[in-house]
């Protein structure tokens, strides 16, 4: 990805605040951005988990349901309730999301740097219970 697209993509997410940071001993070990879901192709979902990531030796203690639970809490705070994500299908995140409860809704086929892969959409009707 490019580094410079990315920089005001993310300086957008810092000022609206709607980031959360795990940390672990000082460090950070990984953050997850949201908001109001962006395209409207899937319009009964109107709260959108834009980017989740946790370092790999961090991931499987509770940090990754942890923040999910923070972005849910602060969705349905700005009377957001429900939620969509997007994450490659080969990637292991595509279970964790299954496992709280997101239903996959959608599939589509993405090309970055020349390589063709695969992302599916994983939907939640309420946020209340995740």
């Amino acid at each position: 990805m490019n580094a410079e697209k990315r920089k005001a993509v993310w300086k957008k997410q810092l000022e609206s605040n709607s980031v959360f940071v795990a940390e672990e001993n000082g460090q950070i070990v990984g953050f997850a951005s949201y908001g109001k879901e962006r395209t409207n192709k899937h319009p009964s979902y109107t709260g959108e988990l834009y980017a989740m990531y946790l370092l790999t030796e961090h991931q499987r203690k509770g940090i990754g349901k942890a923040l999910m639970h923070k972005i849910a809490q602060e969705l349905v705070d700005r009377d957001i309730h429900t939620m969509l994500t997007w994450a490659f299908e080969q990637n292991g995140a595509c279970q964790f999301y299954e496992a709280l409860g997101g239903k996959r809704i959608d599939r589509a086929d993405v090309i970055i740097d020349g390589t063709s892969l695969s992302e599916v959409a994983f939907g939640w009707d309420t946020l209340e219970n995740l």
